[in-house]
């Protein structure tokens, strides 16, 4: 539950009406708040299910690490931890852009 509801609360924060575009041709305007014109999906769809590999860790294997981009946990004011998808980040990977946040980021 709480992957996604802050996947839809992250959208609704960062990109209100963003699919609405005024103007025509190559004089248009994105009303929203966020937007992508090579991937339309909202801010949220572009991390979604980033990293997550096919298969979870086979008992008795080696440990799996977590893929950049996938999904995390963070820890509540209580110490309960909750798990959280990773969000796009235009300062992630050096500026060049990548699903950052969720503790899985790329390495430095």
């Amino acid at each position: 539950m709480s992957i996604v509801l802050g996947h839809e609360i992250e959208e609704t924060i960062t990109d209100p009406g963003a699919e609405d575009i005024v103007g025509s041709g190559t004089n248009t305007t994105n009303l929203g708040g966020w937007y992508d014109a090579l991937d339309a999906n909202e801010n949220g769809d572009k991390c979604a299910w980033v990293g997550e590999p096919l298969t979870g860790p086979v008992p008795g294997g080696p440990q799996v690490l977590p893929i950049p981009g996938a999904m995390g946990d963070i820890t509540g004011n209580r110490g309960t931890t909750f798990a959280v998808q990773s969000l796009w980040s235009n300062e992630a990977a050096g500026g060049t852009g990548y699903c950052a946040g969720a503790g899985t980021d790329l390495p430095l």
